[in-house]
C-alpha cells in the first residue's frame, strides 16, 4: 500500500510540530519521504534546510534563538 503526499504531510506535521516545526532526516523518511525528495520539498519552499540532516517546516516562524534547538 503506497502512502500518499497528504498522509506523509501530516505524519510529518505532528513530528515536527511537536519539535518547534524542526525534524531530522530519519523523521522524514519514518514519514514516508524518500531522500531523494528531500531536495524537491526544499526547493518548491515547503522546507528549510537548517544543519546538515536537520530540516523547518516553511510555514513554522524562525525561533527567536534558534541555536538553543539545533
Amino acid at each position: 500500500m503506497t502512502t500518499s503526499y497528504k498522509q506523509k504531510a501530516q505524519r510529518l506535521h505532528e513530528t515536527a510540530s511537536a519539535q518547534g516545526g524542526y525534524f531530522t532526516t530519519k523523521q522524514a523518511a519514518a514519514a514516508g519521504y524518500a531522500a531523494s525528495t528531500h531536495s524537491y520539498n526544499i526547493k518548491a519552499g515547503n522546507w528549510v534546510r537548517e544543519h546538515r540532516g536537520i530540516y523547518r517546516l516553511a510555514n513554522y516562524p524562525n525561533p527567536d534563538h534558534p541555536d538553543l534547538i539545533t
